[in-house]
């Protein structure tokens, strides 16, 4: 294993990180050297942007995408920080966002933007305000994480805060109903460990706890990723409070963080919830841990388990027009991941050659997995793809993916894209359940990119660090992604980050009836519609079908 760049190890060992205006979180590891994994080992990933055709315009739709794009609207960028709170804005941005019954709340590194559905902006301040509690954070927070969750009716939010090399914390907020304009209740929890930084936090939750992972840096030595799991419960009770946390350490045989797994489906008390990663020995497969709670409340953790996939190459730094440094897109850590109908679904950035698989690596396309849980606590494979472009010159690099699934089984994904003629824009692709197995349909573009982008941090062009799709709670099939873009503004034509926050819209059914005829004054009709694609997400969401 390699340090992404050894100068941060200086860099934090001459207590220089984090620079005031850039936050933190330049701990991302460059693993290289690994073996590699046969290709079409389980499953050969189809490309959907396999064509000219498939790739669509930049800035504008491309065709043939099931989901189509409905309330759209700028979210957080680096000027809006710069004139808010001065200095030079923090980047990059680490974008993340969910969305609420009636709220969007979008998380950066730096700043806290909540909205309304329509676009609304209602509030903006920075990380560090919204995450003080007492005494915490202690320096500056960062690595950002938030959620909503629709089975407590609740927000979910971490960062982790800056504290040189002793023991630093992570910040955990809940809020205390579904209005994340109101009260959030936030506690500090104990993760970091002496001459360690802790870097890139993730969260997950489901029906019975509370699930971080991280990734914990020593000033010497290997790195090793560390879990942290906590009872939910009395988070939601009348007089909240956080219960005891449990935590595991000095995990190697997982790559970077140890991705905790969101789940949306009911969990009974002895559920597992899982962990996830990418191999630290071949380009491919999936390591995983799964966390089962004893009725003692005391949790325990599985040793790692592999899943086998298809293999892949180390990802490249993407290329954007007028970049003289190509964009940074780390390495083929799991990115997220979320659990619904049964099945856990992630995402990562992986190489690929012009057919999507192994040889020789010329481009960056975004994976998604799909894992069953049927013979839980083990997983199995159900299916694996990529979205890469196929041009033989000049492909569209595509990375910082995530996904979500929604009720229906439709899945859509989000991630930024450039090449050598682009500057880097927004997409998304998505799939209908009844796809063929290991596809995506036509890549969409959100938001077109405006200008150059280059902004290094120990030489290397940074960029996401991550993205986040969500799934409205109201209909459970809407999806809202937030994706990062090269913007341009007055003050800085170029050079600056900007987000886009868009709604996608479920397919609409297909209707096979002949076309009817008005009816008037007439009571106890009867209405008979004939089609597919037909979805009643229940009476537990507030959009559901109610015909009286």
């Amino acid at each position: 294993m390699a340090l992404r760049d050894e100068q941060f190890r200086r860099e934090v060992i001459a207590g220089i990180r984090p620079a005031a205006d850039q936050s933190f979180g330049v701990t991302r590891y460059r693993w290289r050297n690994k073996g590699t994994q046969p290709d079409g080992a389980v499953f050969q990933p189809t490309s959907r942007s396999a064509s000219s055709a498939d790739r669509g315009a930049l800035g504008s739709p491309g065709g043939n995408a099931p989901q189509s794009m409905g309330t759209n609207f700028a979210g957080i960028g680096q000027q809006d920080q710069i004139d808010a709170f001065g200095g030079s804005g923090s980047y990059p941005p680490d974008t993340m966002g969910a969305v609420g019954p009636n709220h969007f709340v979008e998380l950066l590194r730096g700043s806290v933007a909540i909205y309304d559905k329509t676009g609304t902006r209602l509030s903006h301040v920075t990380l560090n305000s919204f995450f003080t509690t007492g005494s915490y954070p202690r320096g500056n927070a960062y690595s950002p994480r938030v959620l909503y969750d629709r089975r407590s009716s609740r927000w979910f939010a971490i960062a982790l805060e800056t504290n040189g090399g002793t023991q630093n914390h992570v910040i955990l907020a809940v809020s205390a109903n579904t209005d994340p304009t109101g009260t959030w209740r936030k506690y500090a929890i104990t993760i970091g460990e002496a001459s360690t930084t802790t870097d890139e936090a993730m969260l997950g939750t489901d029906d019975n706890g509370v699930y971080i992972g991280a990734s914990m840096i020593p000033t010497s030595g290997s790195a090793f990723g560390k879990i942290a799991a906590t009872k939910k419960a009395s988070l939601l009770a009348a007089s909240p409070s956080l219960g005891t946390v449990y935590s595991w350490r000095l995990i190697t045989d997982m790559m970077a963080t140890p991705v905790p797994v969101h789940n949306q489906d009911a969990a009974a008390t002895d559920a597992y919830a899982y962990f996830l990663s990418s191999s630290t020995l071949v380009y491919g497969n999936v390591e995983y841990r799964s966390l089962q709670w004893a009725l003692s409340g005391v949790p325990t953790l599985s040793l790692t388990a592999e899943v086998l996939t298809s293999g892949y190459g180390a990802p490249l730094d993407a290329p954007a027009k007028d970049s003289a440094t190509d964009i940074d897109v780390a390495d083929d850590r799991v990115l997220m991941a979320v659990q619904r109908n049964g099945s856990i679904w992630g995402t990562r950035n992986v190489g690929v050659t012009s057919s999507g698989g192994t040889g020789t690596i010329d481009r960056t396309a975004a994976e998604w997995f799909e894992l069953s849980t049927a013979s839980a606590p083990s997983l199995g494979l159900n299916q694996q793809g990529r979205v890469y472009d196929s041009a033989a010159v000049d492909p569209i690099f595509y990375y910082y993916p995530s996904i979500v699934v929604s009720g229906q089984g439709h899945a859509a994904m989000g991630f930024s894209g450039s090449n050598a003629a682009s500057y880097v824009g927004a997409y998304t692709a998505g799939r209908l359940a009844t796809d063929g197995a290991g596809t995506m349909q036509s890549v969409l573009s959100i938001k077109a990119g405006e200008a150059s982008y280059e902004r290094l941090l120990s030489g290397r062009n940074r960029w996401g660090n991550y993205s986040a799709t969500s799934l409205d709670p109201n209909d459970d099939m809407s999806i809202w992604t937030v994706q990062e873009y090269a913007a341009s503004t007055v003050a800085n034509p170029t050079n600056v980050w900007g987000t886009w926050i868009a709604r996608l819209l479920a397919p609409a059914p297909l209707i096979t009836n002949a076309a009817g005829s008005a009816v008037q004054g007439v009571s106890d009709v009867v209405l008979n519609v004939t089609g597919s694609r037909f979805y009643d997400p229940g009476t537990g969401y507030p959009n559901h079908i109610n015909v009286t």
